[in-house]
Formats: structure tokens, sequence, C-alpha cells
């Protein structure tokens, strides 16, 4: 009986994280549809996008896997980390806000656990960029995934801030899903995200490459055809209007 109730509780977990993860992926496209030059204001659009961000951690919220009453978890760590790695201060903090605000309405035993969560995870995203400078040198996908196993283990370590000894518990029940499954999506959330910006501004360049081109061929082809008939006038003056006069030169 224990092992059917376990079983179905395994279940529920994975399920819940499954259709948190789908969720995130979706959002990949949209992070990189986001960083699009447009002709809005850069901060009114980070602020818009900010907004977007923190309902969609409300709804990651609605669907966690919960431990028990008052001990809930999701991927809102995952998307906190990614959004601070590629799109700032501005965005971060707006979906954090969300997400903090949500928190604490919601209470329980894991409040101030997940506030640090919400915390930890934007920051790390933020100054990603910064922590990096000390690692060696190596590919993206790995810098991703050492940023993923970073951003879950401050999470585990907020942990700590649940009633003890209930949070060591809950970090022995939690930490295989944080450690090794939480790090890897993290990785391939980033990984699409990453793709996806570079995708779009190779094509913006293009687009930008065949204006500027497009540019240089009217006024090439203008001058070409302005000397042809400059020098087409003075040779016809010269030899059949006046071959005594030498023609002159043509404003």
């Amino acid at each position: 009986m224990i092992s059917l109730i376990y079983a179905a509780q395994l279940s529920n977990t994975l399920n819940s994280l499954l259709e948190n993860v789908i969720l995130l992926f979706g959002l990949g496209f949209i992070f990189a549809a986001a960083t699009i030059n447009t002709k809005t204001n850069l901060k009114l659009k980070q602020a818009f996008f900010g907004l977007i961000l923190g309902g969609v951690i409300y709804i990651i919220m609605l669907n966690p896997f919960v431990l028990e009453e008052g001990l809930i978890f999701d991927t809102r760590s995952v998307l906190l980390s990614v959004t601070g790695l590629f799109f700032g201060g501005i965005t971060t903090g707006i979906a954090a806000t969300v997400a903090i605000t949500y928190r604490i309405i919601l209470g329980g035993t894991g409040v101030y656990a997940g506030v640090l969560t919400i915390t930890s995870s934007a920051m790390i995203g933020l100054n990603w960029k910064c922590i990096r400078r000390i690692l060696p040198k190596m590919p993206t996908y790995l810098e991703f995934y050492i940023m993923g196993v970073m951003v879950h283990v401050v999470t585990l370590l907020s942990f700590l801030a649940i009633p003890w000894p209930q949070a060591f518990e809950v970090i022995e029940n939690t930490a295989l899903v944080y450690l090794l499954i939480f790090p890897v999506v993290t990785m391939l959330l980033a990984i699409v995200v990453y793709h996806e910006k570079a995708r779009l501004q190779t094509n913006q360049e293009l687009e930008n490459q065949k204006v500027s081109q497009k540019i240089r061929s009217f006024f090439a082809e203008w001058a070409q055809n302005y000397n042809f008939q400059r020098i087409f006038y003075s040779i016809h003056r010269y030899y059949f209007l006046d071959s005594n006069i030498p023609p002159r030169k043509i404003l």
C-alpha cells in the first residue's frame, strides 16, 4: 500500500514537472521574439515583457508538485535564471516581484524558502556574465548547465529557511530533481533562447544588408547613368554641333 501511494505521488510529481517543462520550452520562442528591435520604447517593452513573464510564473505556480501543505515546488527557478541571463534587470525584476508577491500570498511554512529561491535564481541569472569570467573557457551548452547547477544548489540551500528538522527532509526528498533534472532543463531552455535569438538577429542583419544593398545599387546606377549621359552629350556636341568649339563643362 505504501509503495502504491509513493508511486502515485511520484506520478503526480512527474506530471506536474512535465507540464512545467513544456510551458517553459514554449516560452523559449517568446523570449527570443521579445528581443526583436521595434520602434517601441525599450524600457516600456522590457516592463511589458516582465509582466507577461510574471503571469507565466503565476501559471506555473498554480500547478506545482506539492510535497505537503505549504511546501510547493515548480520550475520558477529555471525560468527566472534564464530570464536574468538574457533579458536584463527590468524584465527580471518585474517578473520576480510578481512571483514573490504571489508566493507570500500563498503563505505556508515554505514561504521564506520560496522567496529566497525566487531572489537567488533571478540574481544568479542577472550576474552570470560576471560569474562566468572566473570560469575556464568552455562550450556554451556546458556553461548553461553549470549555471543551472549553481542556481539549484543555492535553491536547495534556501530550503534551510524551512523550519528544522523538516528542512532536511525536504532537501532529501527534492535533491534528486533539483540536482539532476532542473540543471538539464535550465541548459536546454537557455540553448533554445540563445539559438533563437541568434537566428532572429541574423535574419535582422540580412534584412538590413538587403536594404543597404538596394540603396547602394540605386545610387551606383544613378551615378553611372549620369556619367554616361554627360559623356554622350559632350561627344555629340563636339563632333556634330561644332567641331571647332570644345565641349563646355556640363554642370
